[in-house]
């Protein structure tokens, strides 16, 4: 189902990754974000909770053709593409980024999306590894019982249902965490002579008319919808491109272990390819140590 912003979104993208590389970045900006990023989701989702753990009847759709985990999405990858941009410019991590990765787990947890709290506790842990790393010193240990805790918290978020005495309420949450599966079995069980090399017609819908917008245009995995988008050859350039990007890790500036929460996401949500957020990937999969880039 290609269509002009399929091509228009990459070239801009592309646009800005070479505006990233000639261009200065200003890491106090980047720090005032977070801030612009903290205020803007307490107004519009925080100040909005009847309890902060505990709300099975609270409608998480608060955003426009959107649920609450456009918080752990923004908070993210927000993050993420921070660390990608200072290491880009070889700029050293400050220790504040540790405030910020500590800070946005919590507001997860609170949020409540798995995926979330899953790639938030694998930042947390990448920002203190990253950082360690490049002070080459060992983690305090006062530091062991908060992480812990953090963990106990990410795993009784995940792992356990605390929605099981409210089967009425429960409805549109098992709606929200099941729809993945039933967009992605969609997409595979009615591929035909068509569909299975360009993709499904515009608006295809992937889910039924359950939600208040109507069905889902596509399949909260990015490797579906670029196969949907781009054809199952654009699907086939970009496991390329992956393919090699990982065999030569020692050419690129970005290291692998911050492409780990971008491939993990593009598994569950459609958050790439077209996407503001690709700058992320063109700087994690194409920025090479030769390249020159402005400090």
């Amino acid at each position: 189902s290609f269509s002009a912003l399929n091509l228009l979104i990459p070239i801009g993208t592309l646009f800005g990754y070479i505006y990233y590389k000639r261009t200065r970045i200003n890491i106090k900006a980047y720090d005032v974000f977070f801030i612009v990023l903290y205020i803007y989701f307490y107004i519009t989702y925080f100040a909005l909770l009847p309890d902060l753990f505990f709300r099975p009847t609270f409608n998480e759709e608060v955003y426009v053709r959107a649920s609450s985990n456009v918080v752990s999405q923004g908070l993210n990858l927000y993050l993420l593409f921070y660390l990608i941009a200072i290491k880009g410019k070889d700029i050293l991590l400050p220790r504040r980024v540790i405030v910020y990765s500590t800070i946005n787990l919590i507001l997860i947890i609170i949020q409540g999306s798995r995926a979330g709290l899953i790639i938030g506790f694998i930042m947390f842990i990448i920002v203190l590894y990253y950082y360690l790393k490049e002070k080459n010193t060992k983690l305090p240990k006062y530091y062991f019982a908060p992480i812990i805790l953090l963990m106990l918290l990410v795993i009784i978020k995940v792992g356990i249902p605390y929605y099981n005495s409210f089967q009425d309420a429960q409805i549109s949450f098992r709606l929200s965490e099941d729809i993945r599966s039933v967009a992605q079995k969609t997409f595979l069980n009615n591929l035909d002579s068509s569909s299975l090399y360009f993709g499904y017609p515009s608006g295809y819908q992937f889910t039924p008319s359950l939600i208040s917008q109507g069905g889902l245009t596509y399949t909260y995995n990015v490797a579906l919808d670029v196969w949907n988008r781009y054809s199952i050859f654009g699907l086939f350039v970009l496991l390329v491109i992956l393919f090699n990007r990982i065999l030569n890790q020692k050419t690129h500036k970005i290291p692998l272990y911050l492409i780990v929460p971008i491939l993990i996401y593009s598994s569950v949500e459609s958050l790439f390819l077209p996407s503001y957020w690709d700058v992320l990937l063109f700087i994690a999969l194409f920025l090479k140590k030769k390249d020159k880039v402005n400090l």
